[in-house]
C-alpha cells in the first residue's frame, strides 16, 4: 500500500507531507491571511446525516427560507418547524432495506479454537451492533469508516465514523486507492480558563500504513509524526455501491433525501392550510356597541344579541386532500425505487397490495437490492476480521435470510405441488430459505430434521397416542387405544363390540 511519504514530491519529508494535508485539506495561505478549505461534500453529509437521526428542524429551517419570502409569513410557517418531522422518509425506506444485519451474522473459522477467541472479540467490540448500524448508515450515506481505536483503558473499539467526519488521501495515479485519512478530532469540551485558544489543541489526526499525527484547527503538527507499527490503517472504508470514479461519493441516496424535504415541505403545507382554513370562522354584524362584552362561547350558554345585531359563520375550510395526495404520491414514488409500496410503507399492506403481478415485480426489486448488499458484505467481511482478528483465512459467514416471505400455507402448498412434479426438493428449499448452507450443511440438517420426526413418531407409536390428543382430551390408556385399533380393523366399534355388517350370520335385523 503506497504511503504519505512515497507521494510526487514528498521526497520521504515528513514536513512537506504536514504541509501538502493542511493546504490541500485543512487551511491554506492567501497574501497574509489563513483561509479555511472548507468541504462542501462533508457539509452536505451532515445535513443528510441529521435527517436520518430525526434532527430535521435545519432542514425545515432552510426550506422555509428557500421558500418564502415574507418576513411575517417565514414567522408563520417557523411556528410549525417542530410539528412537521413526525414522519421520516429517510429512516424508514432505510431500516427496511438495509437489512442484512437485522439477525445476527454467523462467523465461523476452521478451528473450533479460532471461532470462540472471533466470538470473544465480537462480544468485546459488540460488532452486531456496529456492522448493522454501520450497514444502515451506508446505505443512507453511502459511505462509513470502520475504525479499530485503543480507549484510555487499553481496550479496543470499533467506531463508526460517518462521512461528515472525515476525508480521504487518494493515490494521484488511481483515485479508488486509499492513501491516508483525515480524521476529524476536535474536543467537545474544554475548560476555557484552561485553553483560553481552542485552536491550539488537536483537531485532526492523519493515518496512513506506516505514520500517524495530529494537526491543530489551522493544520500545524503537534508533536511529532510517529510511526504506528500497525503495518495497515486501523480502518476498513465501507461503501454501499460499488467506486467507480471516486472515493467518498455523495451521490448515491439523494433521491430518498430529495423524497424527505419534500415530505417535510409538504407537511409545513398542510399544517398551514389546517391552522388558516380548517375550521368554521364566526362573525358578527350590526350595531356591535349595543353587545354584551365578554360572553362565552359555548354550545350550553347562547349568546345574547341586542337588536340589530346578526351572527353567522363563515365556511372557510379549505380540504387538504390535494396535499395528502401529493405526500402520498412522494412516498409511494421513492419507496417503489427501493422495492416498496405506500402501504408496506405505511404499515397498510392488505390482501390486495400484498399479491399479484405488481407484488411480485416490487418483491424482486427489494429482493435484488438485498443481494447487492450480501455481495457488498462478502467483500467487507473478511477486511473487518482481518482488522480486527489479524486474519480472514478460512472465514464463513452466515447471514440470515432476507428473501421476502409469501403467506405461510400458500408458500407451503406451492412447495408441495413443485415436489411432486419433481421441480423442486428440500434440499433446494433449504438453500434458497439460506443462502449460505452448503450442499453438505443442508443435507445434514435435513437429516437431522427426518431424524427428529422419526424418533417423535415412533414415540407416539410406541404409547399409541392419538395425533389429535391433547391435554385436555387425553385418550385412553395406551392398552385401551392398543385394543380399540384392533378391533376397528377387525370390524369392530371400538368399544368391545361387533359392527353388523352385509354378509354377517350373526347380525340381525332391526
Amino acid at each position: 500500500m503506497t504511503t504519505l511519504r512515497e507521494l510526487p514530491g514528498m521526497q520521504g519529508d515528513d514536513a512537506l507531507v504536514v504541509q501538502a494535508i493542511r493546504e490541500s485539506f485543512i487551511c491554506r495561505r492567501v497574501g497574509a491571511e489563513a483561509v479555511t478549505i472548507g468541504s462542501t461534500r462533508k457539509e452536505r453529509m451532515a445535513a443528510r446525516l441529521a435527517l436520518y437521526r430525526d434532527d430535521f428542524l435545519p432542514a425545515v429551517e432552510k426550506l422555509i427560507d428557500v421558500v418564502w419570502e415574507h418576513k411575517d409569513v417565514k414567522g408563520d410557517r417557523r411556528k410549525l418547524a417542530e410539528l412537521v418531522g413526525f414522519l421520516n422518509v429517510a429512516k424508514r425506506v432505510t431500516d427496511e432495506v438495509a437489512s442484512l444485519y437485522n439477525e445476527p451474522a454467523k462467523r465461523e473459522f476452521p478451528t473450533p479454537e479460532q471461532t470462540a477467541a472471533f466470538q470473544k472479540i465480537e462480544r468485546e467490540l459488540q460488532l452486531h451492533a456496529t456492522m448493522k448500524e454501520a450497514h444502515r448508515l451506508s446505505f443512507w450515506m453511502n459511505d462509513v469508516l470502520l475504525w479499530l481505536m485503543s480507549k484510555p483503558d487499553g481496550k479496543r473499539s470499533l467506531r463508526i465514523i460517518t462521512p461528515d467526519a472525515f476525508e480521504v488521501v487518494v493515490n494521484p495515479a488511481d483515485k479508488l486507492e486509499p492513501v491516508a485519512y483525515i480524521l476529524d478530532c476536535a474536543p467537545a469540551w474544554v475548560p476555557p480558563s484552561l485553553f483560553p485558544d481552542r485552536s491550539s489543541l488537536p483537531h485532526y489526526e492523519v493515518w496512513d500504513s506506516q505514520i500517524a499525527f495530529t494537526l491543530n484547527a489551522n493544520g500545524f503538527l503537534i508533536g511529532d509524526v510517529r510511526e504506528h507499527r500497525l503495518g495497515r490503517i486501523p480502518g476498513v472504508l465501507v461503501s454501499s455501491r460499488l467506486p467507480v470514479d471516486r472515493l467518498l461519493d455523495d451521490r448515491p441516496g439523494r433521491d430518498l433525501e430529495s423524497a424527505a424535504k419534500a415530505v417535510l415541505f409538504l407537511n409545513i403545507l398542510t399544517l398551514a392550510l389546517s391552522q388558516t382554513s380548517g375550521e368554521q370562522q364566526p362573525y358578527l354584524r350590526g350595531q356591535l356597541s349595543e353587545m354584551a362584552a365578554d360572553q362565552p362561547q359555548s354550545a350550553g350558554r347562547p349568546i345574547a344579541l341586542p337588536p340589530g345585531v346578526e351572527a353567522g359563520v363563515l365556511d372557510l375550510v379549505t380540504d387538504p386532500e390535494h396535499l395528502l395526495k401529493v405526500i402520498k404520491h412522494v412516498i409511494g414514488s421513492v419507496a417503489q425505487s427501493y422495492g416498496m409500496s405506500y402501504e408496506q410503507f405505511t404499515f397498510q399492506e392488505t390482501a390486495d397490495t400484498a399479491s399479484g403481478k405488481a407484488y411480485t415485480v416490487r418483491r424482486q426489486k427489494l429482493t435484488e437490492l438485498r443481494k447487492e448488499q450480501r455481495g457488498r458484505a462478502e467483500i467487507y467481511e473478511p477486511q473487518v476480521a482481518e482488522l480486527i482478528f489479524g486474519t480472514s483465512d478460512g472465514l464463513t459467514v452466515d447471514y440470515h435470510d432476507q428473501a421476502a416471505p409469501m403467506d405461510p400455507l400458500e408458500e407451503h402448498e406451492l412447495f408441495v405441488a413443485r415436489m411432486n412434479r419433481g421441480l423442486d426438493n428440500p434440499l433446494a428449499k433449504m438453500k434458497r430459505e439460506n443462502p449460505d448452507l452448503t450442499d453438505e450443511a443442508a443435507e445434514k440438517k435435513l437429516l437431522g430434521n427426518v431424524a427428529v420426526v422419526s424418533w417423535f413418531y415412533s414415540l407416539l407409536r410406541a404409547n399409541n397416542i392419538s395425533l389429535d390428543a391433547t391435554t385436555a382430551t387425553p385418550g385412553k390408556t395406551p392398552e385401551d387405544n392398543g385394543r380399540s385399533a384392533q378391533e376397528r380393523s377387525s370390524g369392530g366399534d371400538g368399544d368391545g363390540t361387533r359392527t353388523a355388517t352385509e354378509g354377517d350370520d350373526t347380525a340381525t335385523a332391526a
